[in-house]
């Protein structure tokens, strides 16, 4: 995603986002007293799984090396498995508080899952801040150069100039 960082962290802050907003949805379904809160709180989980899979698209379409083409590919997969396991904790969770015990523990074999999901969005925000700044460091670099190299040419038009007046002068 190198040469696309600003896009790239816009799409992990929003992959981000979605993926912490249907986690405490997962939460609250979990522990929704009825089934209209159920319902609710999935019409929100689909807008945040329908947000994640926009951003991993979007980091698809940036992603201009085989590095970065992985890494979109493990997003992809490891929000594949939170999706599945979820998929079969719901319809426990929608049988209600009598299944408590067992869709907790259950869900609880979320958590590594999601681990997994933001620490790849962690690393691969911080691999495109060490980019950026890279980047960044060359422009300025480049920058300075040319501020030298025009410093420099300056000069030698104004020492020719005095050259050129002082012959002009004396001749």
């Amino acid at each position: 995603m190198a040469g696309h960082s600003v896009p790239a962290l816009i799409a992990l802050g929003d992959l981000r986002e979605a993926a912490l907003q249907y986690r405490g949805d997962v939460w609250k379904h979990i522990s929704a007293a009825n089934s209209e809160e159920m319902g609710s709180t999935e019409r929100n989980m689909e807008k945040s799984q329908a947000k994640v899979l926009a951003s991993i698209a979007e980091m698809e379409k940036l992603a201009g090396n085989e590095e970065a083409r992985s890494t979109v590919l493990r997003l992809r997969s490891t929000w594949s498995r939170y999706e599945e396991k979820w998929r079969e904790i719901r319809e426990t969770s929608r049988l209600g508080n009598e299944n408590a015990k067992s869709y907790r523990r259950a869900a609880a074999e979320l958590h590594p899952i999601f681990l997994d999901l933001i620490g790849l969005v962690n690393q691969s925000t911080a691999q495109l801040n060490k980019e950026a700044s890279e980047v960044k460091a060359l422009t300025e670099t480049q920058s300075e150069s040319g501020q030298r190299m025009a410093l420099l040419m300056m000069l030698m038009g104004l020492a020719l100039g005095i050259g050129l007046s002082w012959w002009l002068e004396r001749g």
